[in-house]
């Protein structure tokens, strides 16, 4: 939970330093409100609740980590810009767009297409 708090934040404090797009720190903070409102929703149902990471989700997340790492990286180190040059971090925006909709499809009994 804490790691997921950190991963939030950071995704938050990017959008407002104007690293990423605001569109991408939403769509990755929607996906784990609503993962969260739904477990705390059949908790409520069932009175219990037995939650394992789907393969997706973990993709997902480590997807989020290297770029949350990259783009520390490229703002502490400038001499290498070309680690996230324009084709790398669209590839980035989009995977981490497509991961956190998908995952959070996914984790809802949905499926996802891509």
């Amino acid at each position: 939970m804490a790691d997921k708090l950190m991963l939030l934040s950071a995704f938050v404090a990017f959008a407002v330093l104007g690293w990423i797009p605001w569109w991408l720190a939403a769509i990755v903070v929607a996906r784990d409100v609503i993962l969260l409102i739904g477990a705390v929703s059949y908790h409520m149902v069932t009175r219990q609740l037995k939650m394992e990471p789907l393969q997706i989700s973990k993709i997902n997340t480590f997807a989020q980590i290297i770029l949350a790492v990259s783009l520390i990286y490229t703002q502490v180190n400038p001499m290498h810009p070309q680690l996230l040059n324009a084709d790398g971090y669209c590839s980035m925006y989009y995977s981490g767009k497509w991961g956190a909709l998908c995952s959070g499809m996914v984790q809802t009994g949905g499926t996802c297409c891509t």
